[in-house]
């Protein structure tokens, strides 16, 4: 409370701005929680009316139905409290009292819950911070406690992860993740920042390992931390002590905190700084311009898109990212750039394009919106409130010149389109470069299929016609209401643009593995099999189908390229049409899952 009566106006921006963060990750992550302001100090402060006014008045505190307010003095909407004397119960109590009456009617607290879940709880050993999964389950059913062990997965355990008293990850995230029973959430963010921390907090965290000291062999790795954001699994295993490495990175790169870019090398993109000057940058013939705006737009939402963009990327010597800032980033589409910033406080990022990439943009706009907006529906519930706008002059700040591409979309056939001003319209020939092919353009705001089968068309073992097996295996999937994305009835024009625009139309991607397929994709980025399975496993959730009975070996399984994407996932044997009939249920659940 101190700080936001500091007389250095900018220390109290800072810690008001704190509190937005915090306020804003609450409503966004959990729109349903009450929050209470407690303010510590008490003893330093005495003008409490006033930190209340700056609440109401520079927070707009009062529209946030979430907060909860202090009824028993003068209708604060904080909870001052002097936490250095242990004497003052009454503070301690009001936030308890504020506390139960706010939830009393919430439908949690009246569900009935079995008193042996919460028993069981109780008498957990608190030094212990997780279980594995089997080893829960078997305490769970053991005579104490009598809990069955279906319960623990399909009722238990989601129910308490929903609460926050338990962290577990059902059977949709990877097996890392799901085989483990966090117990005591605390040891989750304990770890997680003593990797993404800021540079102030970094030696102290060294040296709180006075006890054995940074090795040698680690001192570059430590340096690539702490200059360039990218983190080593050595370096992780080593501030970890050995413990949940694999566990606590597949948490990071599930939760889009960090994306692999090389074998044991992670990008963390929360730890880069901004070292460039983005309005010198656009300056450089960046004309063509489109921003994307939000109701609602937490920090840290464009460091998960560029996870979401190295990881459906790296590697490919083509298109990617380089010179990635905290808040920047230049990216490359087969040769083609542009240049992304956000501005928190305007809840705007920006897109901007060379002017001799005007060909390129249209197809490079579809990707990067498909991108956002899997960060929003997958990362932050949807709750962004996404809006694409196009600028026919290349400037943000006249409404008479921008207009939204939904807009564009419900007036393509039309001389001239609405602008952001109402009753004003521009030319539809000025967003010409926005527009592309008007057909494939409609499909920016809608995926149209439920799937995309990827194969190889080529004959695999014992002169099987495999485009026969896989015509079959479509009319199967089409036959149970799926829609089906499939090349020889869909590509048209340029291979890799239809290719791209397949995998972005369609909400999973199906993965047909013959050795033939399995060859290519481990051949290298020069076979377009190669290029349209990273693309798609990287963009997409997945399943992978074996199709011929070679690929029921796993010694050939995994291998290469292939296997580091699909080693632990879930498959489906359709090695022979016999398989294909009997386990084509299990192909329709597994992608009926991922699309729900």
């Amino acid at each position: 409370m101190a700080l936001l009566l500091s007389s250095t106006s900018l220390e109290s921006e800072e810690e008001l701005n704190t509190i937005r963060f915090w306020l804003d990750s609450i409503e966004l992550h959990a729109p349903e929680a009450k929050i209470l302001l407690v303010g510590t100090r008490l003893d330093q402060v005495h003008d409490l009316d006033t930190i209340n006014r700056l609440l109401k008045d520079r927070l707009r505190i009062v529209r946030r139905k979430q907060v909860v307010q202090n009824g028993n003095n003068k209708k604060w909407w904080f909870f001052p409290i002097n936490n250095m004397d242990r004497s003052s119960l009454d503070h301690v109590q009001a936030i308890r009292d504020a506390a139960s009456k706010a939830v009393e009617n919430e439908a949690f607290v009246k569900q009935q819950v079995p008193l042996r879940w919460s028993y069981m709880l109780d008498q957990l050993d608190p030094g212990k911070s997780y279980f594995r999964l089997d080893e829960f389950q078997q305490l769970a059913s053991s005579p104490k406690y009598g809990i069955a062990s279906d319960e623990v997965v399909k009722d238990m355990l989601p129910f308490l992860h929903e609460l926050g008293v338990v962290v577990h990850f059902g059977k949709s995230t990877s097996p890392i993740l799901h085989s483990l029973v966090v117990t005591r959430p605390q040891w989750l963010l304990d770890n997680l920042s003593m990797v993404i921390c800021d540079p102030m907090h970094m030696e102290t965290i060294l040296e709180k390992r006075e006890d054995d000291g940074l090795p040698a062999e680690l001192r570059e790795d430590y340096d690539d931390w702490e200059r360039k954001g990218e983190v080593t699994k050595r370096f992780m295993d080593w501030l970890w002590h050995g413990r949940e490495t694999d566990y606590l990175v597949s948490l990071m790169e599930e939760m889009l905190l960090a994306s692999r870019i090389g074998e044991d090398l992670f990008l963390v993109p929360s730890l880069l700084k901004d070292d460039h000057d983005v309005a010198a940058m656009a300056q450089n013939d960046y004309s063509h311009l489109c921003w994307f705006r939000f109701k609602f737009l937490p920090k840290g939402v464009f460091q998960r898109f560029i996870c979401v963009f190295v990881r459906a990327y790296d590697g490919d010597e083509y298109t990617g990212a380089t010179e990635i800032n905290l808040n920047s980033a230049l990216l490359f589409f087969d040769g083609a750039k542009a240049l992304a910033s956000v501005d928190y406080g305007d809840k705007v990022l920006d897109v901007r394009f060379k002017r001799e990439d005007s060909a390129e943009v249209f197809q490079i706009v579809k990707i990067l919106y498909d991108m956002f907006r899997r960060v929003n529906d997958d990362f932050m519930r949807g709750r962004l409130g996404m809006e694409l706008v196009l600028s026919t002059n290349g400037k943000r700040d006249d409404e008479t010149k921008n207009v939204l591409y939904s807009s564009l979309l419900q007036h393509r056939a039309k001389a001239k389109v609405p602008t952001l001003r109402k009753g004003e319209f521009v030319p539809i020939a000025q967003l010409n470069v926005f527009l592309g092919d008007t057909e494939s353009a409609t499909t920016i705001t809608d995926r149209t299929f439920d799937v995309l089968v990827s194969y190889c068309w080529d004959e695999v073992e014992e002169g099987r016609d495999n485009k026969a097996r896989v015509d079959s295996l479509v009319s199967r999937l089409r036959s149970q209401g799926l829609s089906v994305w499939q090349d020889t009835t869909n590509m048209q024009g340029d291979v890799q643009e239809a290719m791209i625009d397949g995998i972005t139309d369609s909400k999973v991607f199906v993965v047909v593995a013959t050795k033939k397929y399995v060859d290519k994709v481990n051949a290298g980025r020069t076979m377009n099999v190669h290029r349209e399975f990273r693309f798609g496993v990287k963009q997409r959730p997945f399943v992978p189908v074996m199709f011929e009975p070679v690929m029921l070996d796993e010694d050939f399984r995994n291998q290469g390229t292939y296997s580091f994407f699909v080693m632990d996932e879930l498959w489906v044997d359709m090695s022979t049409d016999d398989a294909m009939e009997a386990n084509l249920g299990q192909l329709v659940t597994m992608v009926r899952s991922k699309i729900n």
